[in-house]
């Protein structure tokens, strides 16, 4: 085969091929560099994972795609949490993936952003019927949830009033702008899950969930958003232990713009659970088909 045949087939840089068959190197005395942190199937499917979301209109940016891989890194035990990967590794993973490519995004204006053509929309609910029929969820509307955050600023913006030039009125606000991240989810039946909180902080306190509703729940990120822990975190502790009506049925998850929080051991935990995790499309004109782990 060709060097270059070689060398993507082994894995193995084609200069180091080229030199061997010309004789430069002996292959015999050959140092080994370190190997890759994952094997060529884990690297595979993170690779897929990456240009399926793309696909559908999500595309992770440099930083989304190295926490993508540290997260499957702490999964796998190949990674302690607290040593994340860095973006050299995503520039050795392109090398050895050229297939996956950096890009910059062309700036759409407010108004054709928000506009979807009626193709797209069309064939979002096709592959959403095609999915309900596939896992027998026509008639089980008890089954079929949709989860979406809205973040909260605890620090209210002061309007401007008008007074007397001797009057100094005062507002009460707090002493920091922080955010709080509601989790709501609900079903087709009109069930609807308890809702999650995401503070700001290092550890959870108790006294935070006072006057909440029953079975209401939360954790903690160091900026308030969700992301893929918490998000996971959601999932395992929070969502199945309230779902209603359920044995070993399929559930139907709809995720409204979870981009960054659907990693490929998300999806690998969900096909375990019998959890369908359904991405719509991102709406704007380049937009395709929406996302359905397991279709």
């Amino acid at each position: 085969m060709s060097v270059f045949g070689a060398s993507k087939l082994y894995m193995v840089p084609e200069n180091t091929v080229r030199d061997c068959v010309l004789g430069k190197i002996d292959p015999e005395n050959v140092v080994m560099g370190k190997l890759p942190l994952f094997s060529q199937y884990e690297e595979a499917k993170i690779v897929d994972h990456i240009k399926t979301t793309a696909r559908y209109g999500y595309g992770y940016t440099v930083q989304e795609c190295v926490d993508l891989a540290s997260d499957y890194a702490v999964q796998l035990g190949k990674r302690p949490k607290d040593k994340p990967l860095s973006t050299k590794w995503l520039k050795g993973l392109r090398e050895r993936w050229p297939e996956i490519k950096r890009f910059t995004l062309r700036a759409l204006e407010h108004v054709t952003a928000k506009m979807a053509k009626e193709s797209v929309i069309s064939e979002y609910f096709e592959n959403l019927q095609t999915c309900v029929n596939k896992y027998d969820l026509t008639d089980k509307p008890h089954l079929i949830f949709n989860v979406d955050e809205k973040g909260v600023s605890v620090n209210h913006k002061l309007p401007g009033i008008v007074g007397g030039v001797d009057i100094c009125p005062q507002a009460v606000t707090s002493g920091k702008g922080n955010t709080i991240t509601i989790l709501g989810c609900g079903s087709a039946s009109g069930v609807a899950i308890p809702p999650f909180f995401v503070f700001p902080g290092k550890r959870m306190n108790p006294d935070l969930m006072k006057g909440s509703i029953p079975d209401t729940s939360g954790t903690v990120s160091e900026t308030g958003w969700s992301n893929t822990e918490v998000f996971r975190t959601y999932l395992e502790l929070h969502f199945l232990k309230h779902v209603p009506g359920r044995s070993d049925e399929k559930i139907l998850l709809i995720l409204d713009g979870y981009r960054s929080h659907v990693s490929v051991g998300l999806v690998e935990w969900a096909q375990t659970h019998n959890i369908i995790l359904f991405i719509p499309p991102q709406v704007h004109p380049n937009s395709v088909h929406p996302a359905c782990s397991h279709l």
